[in-house]
């Protein structure tokens, strides 16, 4: 095979756009919030890559992907994943972005979610808030707003770059291991 068509092939897949998440989560609740309609159930998305990270805090944008009928809202509506300090409120359908929250970040990793707020609720639902008042200026962790049980992250899965570069780093390593290993040719005296 050519080296030149190699390079190529490398440079091509190095150059192309892929769709780069960082974690997956899942919330999973188990209240009705005085709702009859609200069932337990979880909530999955995509955590996306980094908007800004200034002193480990890193705003990110947030895909919510699926949620059980019923969990965060009336089946069949959209529901909110929202704080409520500024009385907007942002309905959400599956795979619409949304850019609220923030995310605590060790080593380059998404340890637990958090958002900053000046006062208000945490709410899943308009007509339904949780009775969870922050103070001002507070982050807290979702798992302690009341309404998730837990809050699970799964590890990234790497990109289309990530594996090139790999591929391309591991095959110049055995190709110059290999080089080194040529057998000695003798020569008569």
């Amino acid at each position: 095979m050519n080296w030149k068509m190699i390079f190529t092939g490398a440079a091509a897949a190095l150059a192309l756009a892929s769709q780069a998440h960082a974690l997956d989560f899942t919330f999973s609740s188990d209240l009705t919030l005085g709702d009859p309609t609200i069932q337990s159930g979880s909530v999955t998305g995509e955590i996306f890559g980094l908007q800004n990270n200034v002193d480990g805090q890193a705003a990110t944008d947030v895909v919510i992907t699926s949620y059980a009928p019923g969990v965060l809202g009336l089946p069949g509506t959209p529901f909110s994943l929202f704080d409520y300090a500024n009385f907007l409120a942002a309905n959400v359908d599956p795979n619409i972005y949304v850019d609220q929250n923030d995310w605590d970040v060790e080593n380059g990793q998404v340890v637990f979610a958090v958002f900053q707020i000046f006062g208000g609720y945490f709410d899943l639902n308009v007509a339904n808030r949780f009775n969870s008042m922050v103070s001002p200026d507070a982050q807290t962790r979702v798992q302690n707003l009341g309404g998730f049980d837990a809050v699970t992250f799964s590890g990234p899965i790497p990109e289309p770059a990530t594996w090139t570069m790999m591929l391309l780093g591991f095959g110049g390593l055995g190709a110059g291991l290999r080089a080194r290993r040529r057998p000695a040719t003798p020569r008569p005296a």
